[in-house]
């Protein structure tokens, strides 16, 4: 098979996203599409739908939104919790017009941006009997919109001043878009934001065939049908939840679970995961992996019945193998993971059901989509193919990659080069079998718990602080959220404020919680490049060392401590030399290596048994 791997399918039947969700329900219009589950106590009666009941509902809001003036270019934004709702509001927006759901746990400065980039007309949200917090956001944000003409209000008679989504729907037909209205593969479909919960958005543009792409690969790697039950546990605004847990599964005939409007935050869900996950024959579960280590450590009961079609799906942050490991032996579920961003609509690689991923693989490159792993220059461009299991940076093209980031008046800003080519800001290597692993990334963001996190956002913060001459951020590996912001700072000449001082200042005053640095670190001077430019890999090395180090100085006494270092042998990745020296056996030594490899980091042994030799991976 050739370095760049790719399949070949046939082209996609359906032109849009409504003919998606309207073919299943022509073809068997009482078999269940969508259960909602209001709470995550078992004794609570779920809402039901069949799929014609939810394709009705979808042209309902389409037509609901037409009668607000939303015409193919205007865009209705969504800042709501996942209510039953928002699935007919999301899919009934993209068929009138343009989606932009948005993460309503953001700040009112950061949606506020996101509502004016996008243009926003229609914002839909939740009243204040219900999610005050969240209304009072949305009053406010509607506020500094100026181009947004209507608020409307899921659940219940409307406030003041807005309108009520169910007195819309009531007023609206359920016919579906005349043929002037169809839309067309190429006319854009949703504007999902991204670049971080802090700095200035990005809004990625998805077309109706990007997601029509996304949606049938995603069904065709994981062989969805009608006897599938999939549990879409993420938010509406994560590109996975609406793309790979609900419009793919559906697409393909299968039934969607929606558990409670929080979803995998629901402390209750994640402690009767597998007795809800049972009670309703899922065959699909999963989310990040900071949803898995908590189902891990915290779902009571016992593991759940063996079922030969269950899988685990795991994507938005690397997943380290101690975590695939413990979940796979405790519940006897294997993990098929998903690779994808915004910009490629949520997907390029994914592990098929009919195969056994290697541990800590990424999967193969979906139907139609084509990856390469190249070489980058000095300046960053991409350079010749990489060798097979040669480490670089990972470049995708296909009909789910996006044609780039919307620019007020409806321009574009490409995110590809002239061949089309998307450089996705990781690094990875492909087996010889064809099966891609994610070793790293060569872009500055950080990823907590699924959530990007703009370094420059946290530097500002520390640089306010009167006593520090300079700061950079980095992610640092973490077990549960898969990294975590550490905070390097150089002080200035007689400083005296302490690196737990300064941490909490820039806690403080950071305004969102994903973004708050688990801790600072006090530097001479930072690392830099031959031209000048702060050299993150050092430092993303260094955070990870102080880590280990961390967890050496708790776990042995001083006299029987290894010596933790990077090892400089390996160029690619992060290495962690750990000498053993005085070290004993024992429990101490055993929970240590048990920590260590639960970890994305590489790891070596010196002075033990098999000393030069790295732990084993694929």
């Amino acid at each position: 098979m050739p370095l760049s791997q790719s399949t070949v399918r046939a082209g996609p039947t359906a032109r849009n996203v409504y003919d998606l969700i309207l073919g299943p329900a022509r073809r068997s219009p009482e078999a269940e599409a969508l259960v909602f589950l209001p709470t995550a106590r078992l004794e609570d009666d779920p809402v039901r739908l069949t799929r014609a009941a939810f394709a009705s509902g979808v042209a309902r809001a389409a037509n609901l939104f037409r009668r607000l003036d939303i015409g193919h270019e205007d865009v209705v934004s969504i800042l709501a919790p996942n209510l039953l709702d928002v699935q007919f509001a999301f899919w009934g927006a993209e068929t009138a017009g343009v989606v932009n759901p948005v993460n309503y746990l953001l700040s009112i400065e950061h949606l506020s941006e996101i509502l004016r980039a996008a243009d926003s007309k229609v914002l839909v949200t939740v009243g204040p009997q219900t999610y005050p917090e969240i209304w009072a956001k949305a009053l406010e944000v509607g506020r500094r919109t100026p181009s947004l003409k209507a608020i409307v209000t899921l659940g219940g008679e409307a406030p003041e001043g807005a309108l009520a989504f169910s007195a819309l729907m009531a007023g609206a037909g359920d016919a579906p878009p005349r043929p002037d209205e169809a839309r067309a593969p190429g006319d854009r479909a949703a504007y999902f934001h991204t670049g971080g919960t802090t700095g200035a958005p990005k809004l990625v543009v998805h077309t109706h065939g990007n997601q029509v792409h996304a949606a049938q690969a995603a069904a065709e790697s994981y062989g969805f049908n009608s006897q599938d039950t999939v549990m879409c546990g993420l938010p509406m605004f994560h590109v996975a939840g609406p793309i790979l847990l609900t419009l793919a599964p559906l697409s393909a005939g299968a039934r969607v679970i929606m558990p409670t409007p929080s979803g995998n935050r629901d402390p209750l869900l994640v402690k009767n995961y597998w007795r809800i996950a049972e009670h309703h024959n899922a065959t699909l579960v999963g989310g990040v992996p900071t949803t898995l280590a908590d189902i891990l450590r915290r779902a009571d009961g016992p593991p759940p019945a063996q079922d030969p079609r269950r899988i685990c799906m795991a994507g938005g942050a690397q997943l380290a193998e101690g975590l695939q490991r413990g979940f796979e032996t405790a519940s006897g579920v294997a993990i098929h993971q998903v690779y994808g961003m915004t910009e490629t609509a949520g997907v390029i690689c994914a592990a098929p059901r009919s195969e056994r991923p290697p541990p800590t693989s990424v999967g193969k490159p979906v139907s139609g989509v084509e990856v390469e792993i190249r070489h980058l220059a000095a300046d960053g461009s991409p350079g010749l193919e990489c060798a097979q299991g040669e480490v670089g940076a990972i470049f995708a093209r296909g009909p789910n990659v996006t044609a780039g980031y919307h620019r007020s008046g409806g321009g574009l800003e490409p995110v590809g080069d002239a061949g089309g080519w998307f450089h996705t800001g990781d690094l990875g290597r492909f087996d010889a079998e064809g099966w891609l692993f994610v070793t790293g990334r060569s872009k500055d963001v950080i990823i907590r718990s699924g959530h990007n996190i703009d370094p420059a956002a946290i530097e500002e913060v520390a640089r306010s602080h009167p006593e520090v001459a300079d700061a950079a951020a980095v992610g640092c590996p973490d077990v549960r959220a898969g990294e975590v912001p550490v905070v390097f700072a150089v002080l200035r000449p007689g400083a005296s404020v302490s690196a737990d001082e300064l941490k909490d200042f820039i806690i403080e005053n950071v305004s969102e919680a994903p973004a708050k640095p688990a801790s600072v670190i006090l530097l001479p001077a930072l690392p830099v490049t031959a031209i000048g430019k702060v050299f993150r890999p050092a430092l993303r090395a260094e955070a990870v060392r102080a880590v280990v180090t961390e967890r050496v100085n708790a776990a042995f006494p001083a006299q029987a401590r290894p010596e933790v270092e990077i090892d400089q042998a390996h160029a690619s990745g992060i290495w962690v030399l750990i000498r053993r020296g005085g070290a004993a056996e024992g429990p101490a030594w055993s929970d240590f290596l048990e920590w260590i490899s639960q970890h994305t980091f590489e790891y070596r042994l010196d002075d033990s048994p098999g000393a030069g030799s790295p732990r084993p991976t694929t």
